[in-house]
This record gives structure tokens, sequence and C-alpha cells, in this order.
């Protein structure tokens, strides 16, 4: 079952089966081979100074369930299938 992560501790141990990085994006996703879900935001303050913000899994849901190119992405690789999103939806939205 598809879920999502509060901080980067819980990707330790964990197989990354997807990343999503592209410049359009708001945010980095971060998709472990057991359908856990963990997105970044990364804001430039200074010249070579940044602020890593990891999204509350409620924000982290609502940037996931607006991003069409990540679920189609995941969709597409088997790594996270329609019916993992419907059900995910259906317990917890």
């Amino acid at each position: 079952m598809m879920y999502f992560m509060n901080n980067e501790e819980e990707l330790r141990g964990k197989i990354v089966a997807y990343t999503q990085m592209a410049g359009f994006a708001d945010a980095i996703t971060i998709v472990t081979a057991d359908k856990g879900i963990l997105v970044v935001e990364q804001e430039v303050e200074e010249v070579f100074e940044k602020k890593t913000t990891v999204y509350h899994d409620q924000r982290a849901e609502a940037y996931f369930f607006q991003n069409k190119y990540v679920m189609e992405e995941l969709v597409k690789r088997n790594i996270i299938t329609k019916e993992d999103i419907a059900k995910y939806k259906q317990e917890n939205l």
C-alpha cells in the first residue's frame, strides 16, 4: 500500500525505485520500492546556500495528487498502480 513519509530518516534501508527532480517541478519526489513517497523542496537563499524542506505527509499527499506527470510515470513503470492510488484515496481522502 502506498504511503507518505514525513522525514528523510524514513528512507533508511529502503530501495529507491523512482525520483523526479526535473527543473520544471516545484519539489523533488522520491518513491521507494515499497511505495513510500517523500517530497522535498530546496530553496536557494543566497549564493551556495540552500534550505531543504521535507514536506509532511499531508502536504506531500496534496503535492503528489496535483502532479499528474509523476503519477503517470509511476503507473507506466508499474511502481505504483492506478489501483494503489484509488485504494489510497478511498481509505485516506
